[in-house]
């Protein structure tokens, strides 16, 4: 009986046991999860962009000297390489000016954080627009105590 798994007291097949323990059917994939590898390519392209981004972090040697860490480090993250760990994720976090949470997610969810901000900001000139000339003095009283 080799290949036979004991599973909720039935004999099962190795793959069965698995799709069981995911609770899915026979022949459906167990749900995708983001793999070491992925938060290592997302940290590398994120470092990237934001190097590109910040005039005082143009180069390795620049961001070596803000965040504390080697100049090999920081080119092995930005190629996917580096098994990276929360310390030097949130050095890195601190020298860009961001949250260490943002080093992991894909440009796609700041654009989307950006463009949240963006919206607010119109809603808020838009009501800024409309208001009298005594609220708007009211306002910049109340705002400077």
């Amino acid at each position: 009986m080799t290949g036979i798994l004991a599973t909720y007291g039935y004999c099962v097949k190795p793959l069965m046991a698995a799709a069981l323990s995911y609770g899915l059917e026979m022949g459906k994939r167990p749900p995708k999860r983001v793999l070491p590898t992925d938060l290592r390519q997302i940290l590398g392209a994120n470092v990237t962009r934001m190097m590109e981004a910040t005039d005082s972090l143009k180069t390795q040697m620049q961001l070596k000297a803000k965040a504390g860490i080697g100049q090999r480090t920081v080119g092995r993250i930005k190629k996917g390489l580096n098994p990276t760990n929360v310390d030097t994720i949130q050095a890195l976090a601190e020298a860009f000016g961001v949250a260490p949470w943002e080093m992991l997610f894909e440009k796609k969810v700041t654009a989307l954080k950006v463009s949240k901000i963006d919206d607010d900001l119109k809603a808020v000139s838009d009501s800024w627009q409309h208001l009298t000339a005594d609220d708007r003095e009211e306002i910049r009283e109340t705002a400077s105590q």
